[in-house]
């Protein structure tokens, strides 16, 4: 098995991802990062910059730098936690709400592209494939058992979501 092969194709596949993406809102002004933070609020009202940097796996601090920008840009808003005067709540804002329905949008037809002429079996095939590497890395490496890097459709304990 060529390792450096199979590396390679992952790279690839991650920068014409990424490439496709971007080149599909050329008009929409949007860094990398955020569209996991814009998916995130959607489904998580009233979060904390804490629980924010928790599922993207990053320090409390980084993801500040990022809605600093979000903020700036009108795609955020902070507001004071009532229960806590220290802590400060995250909302999308309706500007938010559009830009994320964009990048959906242009997720799902990258998406339908990568999966052209593939069955559904063959899809969940791939994506079990997907899920396993996922799962061999993060054990490697001894990464934390955190939700952001279990295999989509599983919580951070294995089990399956009940959205699935």
């Amino acid at each position: 098995m060529d390792f450096k092969a199979t590396s390679a194709r992952l790279g690839k596949l991650h920068t014409l991802h990424r490439y496709l993406i971007f080149s599909m809102i050329p008009d929409v002004k949007t860094y990398p990062g955020q569209p996991p933070i814009l998916g995130y609020l959607q489904s998580h009202k009233n979060c904390t910059q804490a629980e924010l940097a928790e599922f993207l796996h990053v320090s409390p601090a980084s993801v500040a730098v990022s809605l600093r920008r979000m903020q700036k840009a009108g795609l955020i808003d902070r507001r004071t936690d009532s229960s806590d005067l220290r802590r400060n709540k995250i909302f999308i804002t309706e500007l938010g709400k559009e830009r994320d329905k964009v990048l959906q949008d242009a997720f799902k037809k990258i998406n339908d592209c990568l999966l052209a002429g593939f069955s559904d079996d063959e899809a969940k095939q791939l994506n079990g494939y997907l899920d396993r590497l996922i799962e061999n890395l993060t054990r490697c490496s001894g990464v934390c058992d955190c939700a952001c890097l279990a295999p989509s459709g599983k919580s951070d304990k294995g089990e399956q979501d009940k959205d699935d």
